[in-house]
């Protein structure tokens, strides 16, 4: 058996209302703002803050309300009076509910249905060759595999800037008139854990966060999905059969080349216990301590150049249903027999388990 890795404003001065201080801070001091909507900030370096009290240098940590993420830097900074940009509180994981379907098909993708996705392009072809997938979690950075920016001649990561990404388009070629509502950008860096060395390593941290040159601009149909670190709401989305999303070009019927259009599919969650007993047993050492299992051995899954699409799972929160980015598509086996699609379980790289370098970039 022959296996692949699916390669897949500035404020110019403090502005105060009554419910802070009775009057204006002197020149020169900051005075700390309201909390933002959908979220809080913690006083860096302060254990008991007080509103009242006007500081000369302050530093804000931004976050957010489940289901909300920060747009804009989360550290905030005031020097003598003057603030720099407020970050904003924006909602995350949710689908555009009228969507504006392409075909009937119950798998293929509408406009919002995953509003996340992300295409990775290669810039070493014109056009562009579509490379693999990513997820966007912010308006500067999207998620996806190591091994999609990675050298495995020379075990090194490839130059940022042979690399673009798509945001929102529904067909895989790169200048698909189709796609007028897509953004696009090219990627100023690619961060990479120091401990990945693609095959060599069994996948072992086969992550990505990808830094893009232009910022996303959200709109109905291109928001960023939720992350959310938390064990309990991770040990509830995962259960055995839980539906996850994920976005692929796989094959429509018996056409076994990749589909132009994207396409929506679920797939099953696998507790690892059972991915372990179902995997051919020459693919097992790829499972290692960061990865989770998700798909079934009947069914068509992902393609070659899916890998990086992320798996996204619903949850119920303040009664809207949001989804939550759980997994990024690692690897598969094949069958060895020239179909570039999985029918076999497939390995994600579990976000979770990534939650410090993440937090560097993003």
């Amino acid at each position: 058996m022959n296996y692949f890795f699916i390669s897949v404003a500035i404020a110019s001065a403090a502005i105060l209302s009554c419910a802070y201080a009775a009057s204006e801070p002197e020149k020169g001091t900051c005075i700390l703002p309201p909390s933002p909507n959908y979220g809080q900030y913690e006083v860096n370096g302060v254990t008991n803050p007080d509103l009242a009290k006007a500081y000369d240098t302050v530093s804000l940590n931004y976050s957010c309300n489940r289901g909300y993420i920060v747009l804009g830097n989360s550290e905030r900074i005031c020097k003598q009076g003057v603030w720099s940009d407020e970050p904003k509180c924006v909602q995350c994981g949710t689908i555009t509910p009228a969507g504006e379907p392409l075909r009937r098909r119950r798998s293929t993708s509408t406009r919002g249905e995953l509003p996340w996705h992300v295409t990775v392009y290669s810039k070493k072809t014109t056009p562009y060759r579509r490379q693999c997938g990513a997820t966007l979690v912010s308006s500067k950075a999207v998620l996806s595999v190591a091994h999609c920016f990675w050298d495995h001649s020379n075990n090194k990561p490839l130059p940022a800037q042979d690399f673009a990404v798509a945001v929102g388009k529904l067909h895989q070629h790169w200048d698909a008139v189709q796609d007028q509502s897509a953004q696009t950008s090219d990627v100023s860096d690619i961060k990479i854990p120091p401990r990945f060395r693609g095959i060599a390593s069994n996948l072992q941290d086969d992550i990505s966060v990808v830094i893009l040159a232009s910022k996303i601009t959200f709109t109905p149909f291109l928001r960023p999905v939720c992350l959310d670190f938390n064990e309990d709401s991770e040990r509830r989305q995962l259960q055995a059969n839980n539906l996850g999303k994920i976005a692929s070009w796989a094959p429509t019927g018996t056409n076994k080349d990749p589909s132009k259009v994207l396409r929506v599919l679920e797939l099953p969650y696998i507790p690892i216990e059972e991915c372990l007993s179902t995997l051919p047993s020459g693919f097992r050492e790829f499972v290692t301590s960061d990865k989770i299992c998700a798909g079934s051995t009947n069914g068509t899954g992902l393609c070659k150049g899916n890998s990086g699409s992320g798996i996204s799972f619903p949850d119920q929160n303040g009664g809207v249903s949001r989804y939550y980015l759980r997994g990024i598509a690692s690897s598969s086996p094949t069958s060895g027999d020239g179909d570039e699609c999985s029918q076999s379980l497939i390995l994600f790289t579990q976000v979770a388990k990534h939650e410090a370098f993440i937090k560097q970039f993003i």
